[in-house]
């Protein structure tokens, strides 16, 4: 074979041993022939021993089929001519074939019956499977009967014996089939109830009837009048924990400037800025009861543009061989291993583009209105924050 493809200037290449995911065309055009090859045997009613015969008449077809590019089919483009269709027939229907002269007789029959296993290779006959004693022999001149399957199951008796009288049972084999395998639905159209607003509040006035008006906890209230989470800067102002709201948010805002995310300075001209969105969130504990009121400040990193406003977005991340060498080492040498996780991360890396934020709503400082926030450390919410946050806590 090398010896072949160095004289016709063919470059031979091969793929990884067990790796033929890296022959990409030739798998898939495997996997079109294997799915060929078994709706074939499926709908013919051939045996599974007949594959390799069916395989090949699956491949014969796809050499006459029009590619979907060139519009030629690959027999053209070998022979040099559009092939011939009319000679097509049904793989597994019955069919009467003439004997050839020299098998015929004076007294006895002139033909027999088989059934189409494919074409032949060489020479341009069909071939067929004997009823009588399933030999394979290639003839050229054959009747062929393309509704009669005589290897094909009789699926529409089989499947009458199991099905109501009252069901109409489809007359084709495709339907049947489908109709044999797939699973029973419901055709009753579902839908959800709701019972209104009306019902919830007649529900908790009966209920708060029931109890004594004094003797009811701040969980059982908490539990009833639990409000989602404020979605917007606005809904939190409007929200009952206001109050509660109002603080996390300036825990948050004095976090960031103890930290010098930012410094106030007036935009330049030809920049822009990005907005910036406050994230609310409610913890609970196994009671339902709010624990804690958290917030978050979250640039909107997906209005920065690349190669403006960032440039890496990766982030360093450690192997787990690594991790299992260090625990591998702390057990021969029976140290102790502390896990440590840095919640403000972000905020240690240092920003190298020039990234502007205009002031978060509702923490405008005064008389300051009109400036902007020059980001010195990354944010969550920044395309780099991964990358600036994680190389700043990396060892020397």
């Amino acid at each position: 074979m090398t010896g072949f493809c160095e004289k016709n200037g063919i470059i031979h290449k091969t793929s990884t041993p067990y790796t033929p995911q890296q022959n990409s065309v030739a798998e898939q055009k495997n996997h079109t022939l294997k799915d060929m090859m078994n709706d074939m045997l499926v709908s013919s009613g051939l045996s599974n021993n007949m594959w390799g015969k069916t395989i090949l008449t699956a491949c014969f077809i796809l050499n006459r089929v029009p590619h979907k590019k060139s519009n030629l089919t690959p027999y053209e483009l070998w022979k040099g001519h559009a092939p011939t269709l009319n000679y097509l027939k049904l793989l597994g229907c019955l069919a009467k074939v003439a004997l050839p002269s020299h098998k015929r007789s004076n007294i006895g029959p002139m033909t027999f019956y088989a059934i189409f296993i494919g074409y032949a290779q060489n020479n341009p006959a069909y071939r067929f499977m004997s009823l009588s004693d399933f030999s394979i022999s290639e003839y050229k001149d054959a009747e062929f009967f393309g509704h009669v399957f005589p290897l094909k199951k009789d699926l529409p008796h089989i499947v009458s014996n199991v099905m109501p009288e009252h069901m109409n049972l489809p007359t084709s084999s495709s339907s049947v089939r489908d109709l044999a395998i797939e699973p029973g639905r419901s055709k009753r159209q579902r839908t959800e109830a709701s019972f209104g607003l009306d019902f919830i509040t007649s529900f908790l006035v009966e209920v708060l009837e029931s109890f004594d008006v004094d003797a009811l906890t701040n969980e059982f209230v908490s539990l009833f009048l639990l409000e989602e989470d404020p979605k917007t800067y606005q809904e939190d102002m409007m929200s009952i924990d206001a109050t509660f709201w109002k603080e996390v948010i300036k825990s948050e805002i004095d976090s960031l400037e103890s930290n010098k995310t930012w410094e106030l300075t007036d935009l330049p001209k030809g920049c822009r800025t990005i907005s910036s969105k406050c994230i609310f969130k409610k913890k609970l504990r196994t009671d339902a009861s709010i624990e804690i009121y958290k917030a978050r400040l979250v640039i909107r990193g997906f209005n920065q543009k690349k190669g403006i406003d960032f440039f890496d977005t990766y982030s360093p991340v450690i192997e787990i061989v690594m991790i299992r060498t260090l625990v591998a080492l702390a057990s021969i040498h029976d140290l102790i291993v502390h896990q440590m996780d840095v919640k403000i991360a972000f905020l240690n890396g240092d920003l190298e583009e020039e990234i502007y934020m205009s002031q978060p709503e509702g923490c405008e400082v005064p008389g300051q209105e009109n400036k902007v926030c020059k980001l010195r450390k990354s944010l969550c919410g920044l395309k780099q924050a991964p990358n600036s946050g994680t190389k700043s806590l990396l060892p020397l």
